[in-house]
């Protein structure tokens, strides 16, 4: 069918709009062979969210909890995104179809590439760079904004602007973030800023000689506006592993990860649009040591930075897309049988990762391309022919 519509107007089109029907075409046959109908028109304004080892058990306790006493009396609503109009769900396994880590889960959503765990947007042998989403709206005039809750050199955040043999590598990724002409980090700090031994050059420093606008304070957070350039602004308290508090130990005043979202949309506002990625990344440390009572209130906190997309939705109704999903599933949460939300329900069958499908949730332009099951892989497939849409 394709052929036969190349040969019908090849006659009565200039050669620049034969240029662009191909073009249009090898899109279509794209978005075919991946699955879903090709858009016609994309979202001015990308948010995608990801819960770092969110399964469909810890959204369904999330949602259950949410609904508690308990949960309301530490500020906990009932959660938004699960009640978004459009529900798929993804496989996660990583290149060679095992259990996959962040980092083969990042590369995978941000460039819609398999590589093996600990590997970053590379081939498995590290000899071939792959291009990331987060690149490609750039290209198109987006500005681009990656915010986390964990370190900004941690493997799911890296995933969206660096490109490395080995996911602790940390300090050459800290160095690829402060090289980059991206808009806007924020959320956590470095876990090597000066290299292993502490004797090389700092890396905020290295930013903000590129041209970064660096916050460390809350104050200098604060006065963060539009029109200040790139920014990466850093929590001022930050526990283990450079990374926010955990939302159940949060003071007040303390950043959040919601606080590091919407800084994002008041910076990257702009006549072209922009794309950010936020993580909710402290999702999978709970998870890791079966601690749902730190797990519950990061999967209500990550729904609290959704809720900021959703507010700017409002106002933007014909121009954004939310996507909400994960990179993984860690812990192998099961839910017990029973009725409404009770601790004892909950039970884990592992400390580490495990092969489980994760949902997706989406919201708005775009959202039905979201819909089914498909590989995570697929994220990327769609993100890209919407951005390529406009």
């Amino acid at each position: 069918m394709i052929g036969d519509m190349k040969r019908t107007i090849r006659a009565t089109l200039p050669v620049r709009a034969l240029a662009f029907l191909a073009l249009a075409l090898i899109a279509l046959s794209a978005c075919a062979a991946a699955g879903f109908p090709a858009p016609t028109a994309g979202p001015k304004y990308i948010f995608l969210f990801i819960g770092d080892g969110m399964g469909e058990n810890h959204v369904a306790a999330a949602q259950l909890y949410a609904a508690t006493p308990e949960a309301a009396a530490r500020g906990i609503s009932p959660l938004r995104f699960p009640t978004f109009p459009v529900r798929g769900e993804i496989t996660t396994h990583n290149l060679s179809r095992g259990v996959t880590d962040s980092a083969a889960a990042a590369t995978a959503l941000a460039s819609g590439r398999k590589t093996a765990n600990g590997v970053l947007n590379m081939d498995s042998k590290a000899t071939e760079r792959y291009a990331i989403i987060t690149d490609l709206a750039a290209a198109r005039g987006r500005r681009v904004g990656i915010v986390t809750s964990v370190s900004l050199d941690h493997a799911t955040p890296a995933g969206f602007y660096a490109f490395a043999a080995a996911r602790d590598d940390y300090y050459s990724i800290a160095l690829q973030l402060a090289a980059r002409d991206f808009d806007y980090f924020g959320g956590g700090g470095f876990l090597s800023p000066r290299g292993g031994k502490g004797n090389k050059p700092d890396a905020l420093a290295l930013a903000a000689a590129n041209g970064f606008t660096v916050a460390r304070t809350r104050a200098a957070f604060a006065a963060l506006a539009p029109g200040v350039g790139r920014a990466i602004a850093v929590g001022e308290k930050l526990g283990d592993g450079q990374a926010l508090p955990y939302a159940a130990d949060r003071a007040p005043g303390d950043l959040a990860l919601a606080d590091f979202v919407a800084k994002g949309v008041e910076l990257l506002d702009g006549a072209g649009g922009f794309f950010m990625m936020a993580e909710g990344g402290k999702i999978d440390w709970a998870s890791h040591d079966n601690d749902a009572r730190l797990m519950l209130p990061e999967v209500a906190d990550l729904d609290r930075a959704v809720g900021v997309a959703v507010a700017f939705q409002a106002a933007h109704p014909g121009d954004t897309l939310i996507v909400v999903t994960s990179d993984h599933e860690t812990g192998g949460l099961a839910i017990a049988g029973g009725e409404g939300f009770d601790w004892a329900r909950l039970s884990w069958s592992t400390g580490g990762h495990t092969g489980a499908r994760v949902a997706v949730f989406a919201s708005g332009v775009g959202q039905e391309l979201f819909a089914g099951s498909y590989d995570n892989t697929g994220i990327f497939e769609r993100l890209k022919a919407l951005i390529e849409a406009e």
